[in-house]
């Protein structure tokens, strides 16, 4: 990726038309993408080419998604059919689902006018209007407000606010600008469930604003799961006086902020000094009633520790959380990667990878679809003593006399191999030169504890004859590893 130094320059415009151009600020992009084919990651799968709209913020820096460029090869920028440039991916935050594309043809920067974003919020009086350009038209598509709040980012892992908003039409891309009035609110960074979902202006200035001043605060994940209080009943049991309130908690991640303040077993009632209901939800001065896991990335008090009451041992305890930046580094099952081919491994016939959220993404709703232990992972933390820990699975089986009877074998986790435990593709490297006495022995992360058994003493020549029968180049990807074919 190139980085270009560049400085936060935003200049006001209003949305009314101009004689020449209407909407002198809206281009299209096209993103050509080759990622690596999922059950063949030796191999590169077809081009792709994807399309989404995108705003100048600046002389030659185009806002739009991270959803739309990343990895991409090949950019162009079109302020119509015919005149298109070459866009340079300057920076992506996967975080909030944005990216920077720079144009560094001076045409460009004189045939467009740099736009301001609005910090407020859309409002049910507003006239929301979606804009982007298809071919030399201008499209647009009337949008209602369904609700703003705190939801889970489109590369999972944190909550951050946003707004849901209903369009009459599929037809909106990612990176549309949205406008109320003469005032950008937002652009569109995809649809769930049926909504457009758009990432306000003023997070998005906040973000522009760490990027330029080069202090980036990042985003927190408060690491901790927690059952619902409606029931007087439990209440009761629980010793809470009153009516129900507050939420139980059940667990507490390793390595968020939560853990050493909060405990299992504690009843959260206040958060920010914002007393929550049965539900976990608290009144927000800017969203309204929201679940408390909004509040740490709220813009308000994002970077900051804040107080929390919690009920412990029959009393009332205020306690401070610090604040701790969430990587994604932390993740069992990483969400983004830079390197565009996955970690993977052929041995003995056997497609060994590190699960990753592209994996997943073969599942159209993977986190309803996919295998439920792979979906329980991806939500996974790694062990704060073991940040590189990752899942390792076996993707499927290439057929071959020496892994007969495990055909059907796809998509099971790797919990050891030949005695040792797998916490990374290393290890399935290193443990094949390792054998059992005269055996491979995997052990799978089932209930049953199932396993897969191969013959060591004829490893050697099946790897070399499955590798040569299915045409494989490049029998293992991992990067600093030194493992020999």
């Amino acid at each position: 990726m190139r980085t270009i130094p560049w400085i936060l320059l935003l200049a006001s415009l209003s949305v009314e038309a101009s004689a020449e151009r209407p909407l002198p600020w809206l281009c299209r992009l096209t993103a050509t993408t080759q990622d690596f084919d999922d059950h063949r990651p030796w191999i590169k799968a077809d081009p792709v080419q994807r399309s989404g709209a995108g705003v100048v913020i600046r002389p030659g820096l185009v806002l739009t998604t991270a959803s739309l460029v990343r990895s991409s090869t090949y950019i162009r920028v079109f302020l119509d059919e015919v005149v298109h440039y070459t866009g340079l991916l300057e920076r992506v935050d996967f975080y909030t689902d944005l990216a920077l594309v720079r144009v560094e043809d001076g045409r460009f920067a004189r045939s467009t006018s740099p736009i301001h974003l609005d910090p407020a919020l859309p409002v049910e009086e507003d006239t929301l209007v979606a804009h982007w350009l298809e071919g030399q038209t201008r499209r647009s598509d009337r949008l209602g407000l369904i609700r703003c709040e705190p939801e889970w980012s489109t590369f999972g892992g944190i909550k951050l606010p946003a707004c849901q908003l209903e369009a009459k039409s599929s037809g909106v891309p990612t990176g549309s600008p949205v406008s109320a009035g003469n005032r950008i609110l937002g652009i569109i960074s995809g649809y769930e469930n049926d909504a457009l979902q758009l990432v306000p202006s003023r997070l998005i200035e906040d973000r522009l604003a760490e990027f330029e001043n080069g202090k980036d605060r990042g985003f927190a994940r408060l690491g901790v799961r927690y059952q619902e209080i409606h029931d007087p009943t439990l209440a009761t049991h629980l010793g809470l006086p009153g009516e129900p309130a507050g939420v139980l908690l059940r667990e507490v991640v390793p390595g968020t902020p939560a853990h050493g303040v909060l405990l299992p077993g504690d009843i959260l009632l206040r958060a920010g000094g914002f007393a929550l209901d049965s539900s976990g939800m608290y009144r927000d001065p800017v969203f309204g009633p929201i679940p408390f896991g909004g509040y740490l990335n709220h813009w308000n008090h994002r970077g900051q520790s804040f107080k929390v009451t919690v009920f412990r041992g029959g009393r009332e305890l205020e306690l401070t959380i610090p604040w701790k930046t969430f990587e994604y580094r932390q993740d069992l099952v990483p969400q983004h990667a830079l390197d565009p081919q996955p970690r993977y491994a052929v041995r003995g016939g056997l497609v060994f990878r590190e699960l990753d959220l592209r994996y997943l993404e073969q599942w159209q709703t993977w986190w309803k679809s996919a295998p439920p232990r792979l979906r329980y992972l991806a939500d996974r933390s790694a062990p704060q003593d073991d940040l590189a820990r990752k899942v390792v699975i076996i993707t499927h089986i290439l057929p071959d006399d020496y892994t007969s009877g495990y055909e059907n074998l796809e998509n099971e986790v790797i919990a050891g191999l030949n005695g040792r435990p797998v916490h990374g593709l290393d290890n399935i490297l290193t443990g094949f030169e390792h054998p059992l006495g005269d055996f491979h022995v995997l052990e799978l992360e089932t209930p049953a504890g199932r396993r897969v058994v191969l013959d060591g003493r004829k490893y050697a020549e099946a790897q070399r004859r499955i590798l040569d029968h299915y045409h494989i180049d490049q029998p293992e990807h991992a990067p600093g590893v030194d493992a020999g074919r």
